[in-house]
C-alpha cells in the first residue's frame, strides 16, 4: 500500500527528478518494493486528478519526473547548447548517486563519469566548473569522519527538536552540535530533511544506528560501521573544543 504519493514525494524533493532515483525515493518512502513503486508511479503520471505527475523524455532517452509547477526542466527552458546539455547531464548524475548515497557523502570523479559514460578525464574539467553551483567537492581523507559525525549529529539535533535530551546524553549532545563543522552540519541536515531513516536513535545508553545505516556505510565505504556513541556507566567524558564526537572510547 502506498502512504505517500508520487506526487508527495516530489512535492518533498522540490524539482524534477531522474527515474531511478524517483523510483527509489518513492519505494524507500512507502517500504515497498522498486516494482510497486514503478506501478505507483504509472498511476500517478496517467491520473487525471490532484495526484497527477509530469513526465519527461530527454533526446539521449533518459527520463524524468516533475510536477507542473516546478516548471519545464532546466535543460528545454533555456535552449541550451551541446556543451550545456552535458554540463545538465552530469549535473542530473551527481544529484541521483547523492540520493542513492542517501547524504553520506560525494561521489568521487570516477563514479560520476561512469554513471554518465564518459572518461574521467571530460567529466571531471565540468565537475569542477560547475562546483561551486552544486556544493561538489572530491571526498578527501575525511570523508568516513565527516560521514560518521553527520549521521550522529542528525540523531541529536532529531532529539533536540523532540526535547528528549537529558543527563549524559544531553552533554554529548551538546558538544557534537556545538562544535560540529559547517560541512557535518549541512550534510546532517540533508539526512534529516531526505534521508530520516537514517537517523540513529538512543538504546540502551547508545546512539544506536539503524541497520539500513549500517549497511549504506559498508556499501560506500566498504568497511564496518564505527561504534555507537555510548554515554552510559564507564564512559569517558571530557569536554574539548576540538571533539566532534565521543567516538573513539565508545563501545559495541
Amino acid at each position: 500500500m502506498v502512504e505517500t504519493s508520487p506526487r508527495e514525494v516530489l512535492l518533498k524533493y522540490g524539482r524534477w527528478i531522474g527515474a531511478t532515483p524517483f523510483t527509489k525515493l518513492v519505494a524507500d518512502q512507502n517500504g515497498i518494493t522498486v516494482r510497486h513503486a514503478v506501478t505507483a508511479i504509472r498511476r500517478a503520471r496517467r491520473s487525471s486528478g490532484e495526484d497527477r505527475i509530469k513526465r519527461f523524455v530527454f533526446p539521449d532517452r533518459t527520463v524524468w519526473y516533475g510536477l507542473e509547477e516546478f516548471g519545464p526542466p532546466t535543460s528545454i527552458s533555456n535552449g541550451a547548447p551541446s556543451q550545456a546539455f552535458d554540463e545538465e547531464t552530469i549535473r542530473k548524475a551527481l544529484e541521483e548517486w547523492r540520493i542513492e548515497a542517501s547524504c553520506l557523502r560525494e561521489p568521487v570523479v570516477e563514479e560520476v563519469a561512469y554513471r554518465v559514460g564518459k572518461v574521467p578525464e571530460l567529466v571531471k574539467p565540468v565537475l569542477f566548473k560547475i562546483a561551486r553551483e552544486t556544493g561538489w567537492r572530491e571526498p578527501d581523507k575525511d570523508a568516513k569522519k565527516e560521514a560518521e559525525d553527520a549521521i550522529n549529529l542528525a540523531g541529536w539535533l532529531s532529539l533536540k527538536e523532540k526535547n528528549d535530551l537529558s543527563g549524559p546524553m544531553q552533554r554529548h549532545a551538546e558538544i557534537a552540535i556545538n562544535e560540529a563543522l559547517p560541512a557535518v552540519k549541512k550534510r546532517a541536515q540533508n539526512i534529516m530533511c531526505q534521508c530520516s531513516e537514517y537517523i540513529p536513535t538512543p538504546v540502551d545508553n547508545e546512539l544506536r544506528w539503524p541497520q539500513k545505516t549500517k549497511n549504506k556505510w559498508k556499501e560506500l565505504f566498504g568497511s564496518e560501521p564505527p561504534k555507537p556513541v555510548y554515554w552510559g556507566a564507564g564512559a569517558w567524558f571530557l569536554p574539548h573544543k576540538n571533539l566532534r564526537f565521543n567516538t573513539d572510547s565508545t563501545r559495541n
